[in-house]
């Protein structure tokens, strides 16, 4: 891996990465904290999708990953922040953290959207 592979979708755009971890797993949050995360988690490039690796097939217009089953995570994980839903947000982190590991170490493995149109 070179290192431009070694760094998150974010860090690639130049944003620093917003800790999801730490939010999901901080024993309380406040009311800004929460609207903070929800702006976050609303955008694929500062959320938890764009927080992976930056080698992963995107959509170039919005950053959303071209992988069917790691948007869908995505936007699920979106749906817990916005309904405050904080263990339904961590294991949906971690689908996509395991998803994101998947696509990375499968080298047999095709993008079932590889090729359609990407609008």
């Amino acid at each position: 891996m070179n290192e431009n592979e070694k760094v998150s979708y974010l860090q690639a755009k130049g944003i620093t990465p917003y800790d999801w971890n730490a939010f999901l797993t901080a024993e309380h949050r406040t009311e800004e904290q929460w609207n903070i995360a929800k702006t976050l988690s609303r955008d694929w490039v500062s959320c938890a999708c764009g927080s992976q690796c930056n080698v992963l097939p995107r959509r170039h217009y919005n950053g959303e990953p071209k992988d069917e089953m790691l948007s869908e995570l995505g936007l699920n994980f979106m749906d817990s922040i916005d309904d405050g839903d904080i263990i339904a947000a961590r294991q949906t982190l971690a689908d996509i953290e395991e998803r994101t590991a998947f696509l990375l170490t499968c080298p047999n493995y095709t993008d079932p959207l590889d090729g359609s149109n990407d609008q």
